[in-house]
């Protein structure tokens, strides 16, 4: 009775060590499994961050490259904005002044054209068509065009334009710059350095000459229409002279007397 009781019991724990060398078995291999997934999601991981650095670093060289180029084409810019203005200061006040004078000429052109109306309409009224004015009209025509094309000269006593602020920093510090230098510097070299000290300008030093411009502005504009009423009094002051020359060029002479024509 008690050896078959123990042959049970020796048989049962066979079997319990029999089924947890399965247990165990199962669970390393389940084990195993997951760590091999695991390692390969981990060797994936690292492949996308390795790619993703990668361009990364492309990206920044590609930034950092467009950024340079920015700085390079914007000292280009403020360096052709100063030399074409150092060598022509007054091409605002060019502009202007020629628009004046071209207004000035339409009002001369159209003064002498009204007297030559009067001429005809005075001719009309004698009876008889006058072709000598006719033709002085066609030539007084084509002398006013002729010296259209060569009053478009620049006027020496027109007022100067300021230029911009910018350039306004420049005449005032480019003295400066020269006393500082070691060498003779070009013109390039001291656009190039005035350039980079007016970009590094705080706002409130920059408010100094934008002050001064506005000052400048003001004064050019007040000595751009003086200059203006001047010029049109002498065009008003020498019209009637030229017409009332051109009637007594038309009047003809007969027997001593001035007659006008068709008479």
């Amino acid at each position: 009775m008690y050896i078959e009781m123990i042959l049970k019991l020796i048989q049962n724990n066979n079997n319990l060590d029999r089924l947890h060398r399965v247990l165990n078995t199962s669970t390393e291999t389940n084990l195993g499994t997951q760590c091999n997934q695991l390692k390969t999601q981990l060797r994936k991981a690292l492949q996308r961050q390795e790619s993703l650095q990668y361009d990364l670093r492309v990206y920044q060289d590609q930034v950092k490259r467009l950024r340079n180029e920015k700085d390079i084409l914007l000292e280009e810019i403020e360096r052709s904005r100063v030399i074409t203005t150092s060598f022509d200061d007054s091409s605002a006040s060019d502009v202007e002044s020629h628009t004046s004078a071209a207004g000035i000429k339409r009002d001369r052109l159209h003064h002498e054209s009204a007297h030559i109306n009067d001429q005809s309409s005075f001719v009309k009224i004698l009876g008889r068509p006058n072709n000598q004015v006719k033709k002085r009209r066609s030539q007084k025509e084509t002398n006013s065009t002729h010296s259209t094309k060569a009053k478009k000269k620049k006027d020496p006593n027109a007022p100067k334009g300021p230029g911009n602020p910018f350039f306004l920093y420049c005449r005032m510090e480019r003295d400066r710059i020269k006393e500082e230098s070691d060498h003779d510097m070009n013109l390039g070299e001291m656009t190039r350095i005035l350039g980079q000290e007016w970009k590094s300008l705080e706002p409130k030093e920059k408010q100094k000459y934008l002050d001064l411009f506005k000052k400048e502005h003001d004064e050019y504009e007040e000595a751009l229409r003086s200059y203006t009423a001047s010029t049109e009094n002498t065009a008003e002051q020498s019209s009637p002279s030229e017409a009332h020359s051109d009637l007594v060029a038309d009047t003809p002479v007969v027997d001593g007397k001035s007659q006008p024509k068709g008479v």
